[in-house]
Order: structure tokens, then sequence, then C-alpha cells
């Protein structure tokens, strides 16, 4: 009836170990929080409110995008500088990707308000 959750950890030296995180009811529900509801929707079946707050969010979210790769960068700076060539000259590069994701997400809610003439 109830399910186990757990987390499995690639534990390198030690192997994979797995988690211990709770029970769950069935595959929906976990800690009464709808785990389904966590997903992103798709743009296009927002409603005009809701692209309305997500176009709010760009502003804020490109700040973000923008101090976090430049702490990045300033930590692979410091880090080339003190220590020479490492992991963490290349850790810019990890947030990168999300970085993207963020400016096309953005691009198609601009497009969205655009041709729905919300703003």
């Amino acid at each position: 009836m109830f399910k186990q959750l757990l987390l499995t950890v690639n534990g390198g030296n030690f192997g994979n170990s797995k988690l211990f995180i709770g029970y769950c009811y069935n595959a929906t529900h976990f800690r009464g929080i709808d785990i389904t509801s966590m997903e992103q929707k798709d743009l296009s079946q927002l409603t005009s409110e809701e692209l309305l707050q997500e176009a709010k969010k760009i502003k804020s979210g490109n700040i973000l995008d923008a101090a976090i790769i430049g702490f990045l960068i300033g930590v692979a700076v410091y880090s080339t500088v003190r220590n020479g060539f490492g992991f963490l000259t290349f850790l810019p590069l990890v947030y990168l990707p999300i970085a993207t994701k963020n400016k096309l997400r953005n691009k198609e809610v601009e497009k969205l308000v655009k041709e729905k003439g919300l703003k």
C-alpha cells in the first residue's frame, strides 16, 4: 500500500547507496505535496494572468542569472590565479546550459505576451 521513496546516490569509491526519504501512499503525493504539479506548464497553456506573472519574473531572473555567472567567473579567476588551472577554472561552464534554457524560456514568454497583446 505505501511505497518507500529512496534516493539512489552514486557514492564513488563506496558504491551506490540508497538514502531513505520517506513513505508515499501513491506515486503522485509525497508528504502531502502533489509532486505531479511541480512540473512546469507548457507556456501556451498559461492563462493571461499567469503569462503576465511570468513576464514580471523575467527581469529578476535575468539579474539572478547574471549574478550567478558573475560569481562563478570570479571564483574561476581567483582559483586560476591562486592555484593554476583546475576544476574551478571551468565551473562557469556548468551553469551556462541553465542560463541558456532560462533565456530561451524568457524569449518564448515575451513572444507569447506580444502575440496576445497583453503589454
